[in-house]
């Protein structure tokens, strides 16, 4: 088949529709497909100038040319557009593929609404993001097909008056996560002098919930020594830094800033357990390769993430915002090897969350639109 892609970011761009778009290209490759993308951030195929997007400006807002795109896939005789988001890329590759009569499937990564107190700004903002929501469902619903990450994302989609929505699991590359990598110069990086390590990996805004696990690991920290690593970067990185100081933990803490994708599985094997205390997630990707790297998943129970983890049996679940709860599971992760919690978690994500595995399923769709 020959699919083209569309997606407001793509690889290198930090965000993780990017990162799984380039495992997801690479696995169509490897299975024979021919593979376009469309992007307005990032190494592409069909890369297009853009403008940062005011509210978050690590992202980009294209500045499209709908007939250039027409004409690329009727010379390249794409088969099936794939749209990853629904902004201006997005828009124009649902338009070129009607224009030229192929099929259009959506992908929903994203719920914004959920998203939108990350915006600080005026009640403006939030108005705005409304819109975008409202129009980003026009789109959605007039593909071909719609799918979402996790069964109950997509039920959540639909009781806002998404049309069917196709559940549909997203995928990682295990076998980067399986590596027998050394972290010892992650250790010497960092200057990390406790053996018990917890990490959040992801972007630093008010929705994934990062001050609640910070005073959560204050409490936490009266009964075990750790250290509390947090990359990535964001708006709410000043506050988070402010957070930890007035709690006199920032010995404890330590803000990574950026993490390269080379460092991510030495990271995952250092660290006891991978936290997402967010609301937000509509899957948790990052949970997936802390299971795959042998490391506990700990999430809120909240979005796409009781879907992934299993509370007691692949990782642990609290209430969004029960600091108390959350505490106790660091202190008590401390004191237990949990490796046959772990071995089920690995067992989980190899047969559920591969990319191969994800990549089969999104072919079964493509194969049934082109019948």
């Amino acid at each position: 088949m020959r699919i083209a892609l569309f997606s407001e970011t793509y690889w290198p761009v930090p965000d993780g529709v990017a990162r799984f778009l380039y495992d997801f290209k690479k696995e169509l490759l490897r299975m024979g497909d021919s593979v376009f993308i469309f992007t307005a951030a990032g190494d592409g195929d069909f890369t297009f100038p853009a403008l940062h997007f005011v509210l978050y400006p690590q992202y980009k807002v294209a500045v499209m040319r709908t007939s250039f795109i027409e004409k690329v896939l009727r010379n390249y005789e794409v088969d099936i557009v794939h749209i990853h988001t629904p902004f201006s890329i997005g828009t124009a590759g649902y338009i070129a593929a009607r224009r030229v009569g192929i099929p259009v499937i959506g992908t929903v990564h994203t719920n914004f609404l959920r998203m939108a107190e990350s915006l600080q700004g005026s009640r403006y903002l939030y108005q705005f993001v409304k819109l975008l929501w409202k129009f980003s469902k026009k789109l959605y619903n007039r593909c071909d097909r719609v799918t979402a990450p996790t069964s109950l994302f997509s039920e959540e989609l639909m009781k806002m008056g998404y049309k069917k929505v196709y559940p549909t699991p997203l995928g990682i590359d295990i076998d980067k996560f399986q590596k027998d990598v050394s972290y010892k110069d992650i250790i010497n990086k960092y200057d990390i002098e406790e053996e018990l390590v917890y990490l959040y990996l992801g972007r630093l805004t008010l929705d994934k919930g990062i001050h609640h696990l910070i005073r959560a690991f204050k409490i936490a920290l009266s009964k075990i020594d750790a250290c509390l690593l947090i990359g990535g970067k964001g708006p709410y990185f000043e506050k988070l830094v402010n957070l930890t100081n007035n709690l006199k933990i920032e010995k404890n803490v330590k803000f990574l800033g950026y993490v390269k994708e080379e460092d991510k599985p030495k990271l995952m094997k250092l660290s006891k357990a991978v936290i997402l205390p967010s609301k937000a997630d509509t899957l948790g990707i990052v949970l997936l390769e802390a299971m795959a790297s042998g490391s506990i998943a700990i999430g809120a129970n909240k979005g796409g993430i009781p879907e992934v983890i299993r509370d007691g049996e692949t990782g642990f679940l609290f209430e969004y915002g029960d600091i108390d709860k959350l505490s106790k599971i660091l202190v008590e992760v401390a004191k237990n090897d949990y490796g046959e919690l772990k071995e089920r978690a690995y067992r989980e994500v190899k047969k559920k969350y591969s990319i191969k595995a994800c990549v089969e399923r999104f072919k079964g769709h493509y194969l049934s639109l082109l019948r």
